[in-house]
């Protein structure tokens, strides 16, 4: 149940540019450095064509999963 709501709002946020999370409150929902025993792992959408299977463990992917968006907005 629980990651089930976490990849919800992570898709939300990869999605919808005005939903927006700032980091610190993703670390404290979901923090990525106490994720090596309860980590998520999935495929998702990455730009146009390409998925990429997710890890949570892992902070470079951990950010990829939660803050894609930021990329998008910035860029």
């Amino acid at each position: 149940m629980k990651n089930k709501l976490i990849k919800t709002l992570a898709f939300l946020t990869r999605n919808l540019p005005y939903i927006r999370v700032e980091k610190r409150i993703w670390r404290l929902i979901y923090n990525p450095d106490k994720r090596q025993n309860d980590y998520i792992e999935t495929i998702i959408p990455y730009d146009k064509n390409l998925k990429v299977h997710i890890n949570t463990s892992s902070f470079i992917e951990w950010n990829i999963f939660f803050l894609v968006i930021m990329n998008h907005i910035m860029v």
